[in-house]
């Protein structure tokens, strides 16, 4: 199978619609690899991003009054991350 066909996103979404070529393609052009332990998103960022994580897992986390982190969430692959922040439309 193409890598293209096999990526979580394309897997996800074949099940509601039929992907063309172009449109597979177009989902693997801004491709950005992180290091572990950085954030990705985070509240009050100037720029709004938003992700689908591919590969490996996320966590979402708030940070509480005392400095800890409370974890909320789990990301896994073709999960979106940062649509809280991009949601925010005009």
């Amino acid at each position: 199978m193409d890598g293209k066909k096999s990526s979580p996103l394309a897997r996800k979404l074949a099940a509601f619609v039929t992907l063309s070529e172009p449109e597979l393609g177009r989902q693997h052009q801004r491709r950005r690899s992180f290091t572990e332990g950085r954030d990705l998103v985070h509240q009050g960022q100037p720029k709004q991003v938003a992700y689908i994580l591919s590969a490996g897992c996320v966590c979402s986390y708030k940070t509480q009054l005392n400095g800890s982190r409370q974890i909320v969430d789990f990301q896994i692959p073709s999960d979106f991350m940062g649509l809280r922040a991009v949601g925010r439309f005009r």
